[in-house]
């Protein structure tokens, strides 16, 4: 008798797991990760001096792409392009930074 409950406990369970399965579909996980340094950097001009943002990766992850950030004080944004290169400098465009700003990195998923 307790082999039989044993058996439909085992098939209801396996059934159940199952089902459960079916419905809730495995979502891959992402590995985001990235080894870069950042750098601002400044030029002065005649008017407003010029900044911008550099990313310098020794590895991005397969799954991965990175850019660099400016982060502008009072001010939207600038960013390089994203890439999955490593061992080139990437930069952000030259802008004016009125009210300050710093520099950064972004990595995200491909």
């Amino acid at each position: 008798m307790k082999q039989k409950i044993a058996a439909v406990t085992l098939a209801v369970t396996g059934a159940l797991s199952t089902a459960i399965a079916t419905v809730m579909p495995v979502t891959p996980a992402y590995a985001v990760a990235a080894d870069c340094d950042h750098a601002r950097e400044h030029r002065s001009v005649a008017g407003p001096d010029l900044y911008r943002a550099g990313a310098y990766c020794r590895s991005v992850a397969r799954d991965s792409k990175a850019r660099a950030w400016l982060i502008r004080n009072g001010g939207p944004d600038y960013y390089s392009v994203w890439f999955t290169g490593t061992y080139i400098w990437r930069y952000s465009s030259w802008v004016t930074c009125y009210a300050g700003c710093s520099s950064s990195y972004q990595v995200a998923p491909i």
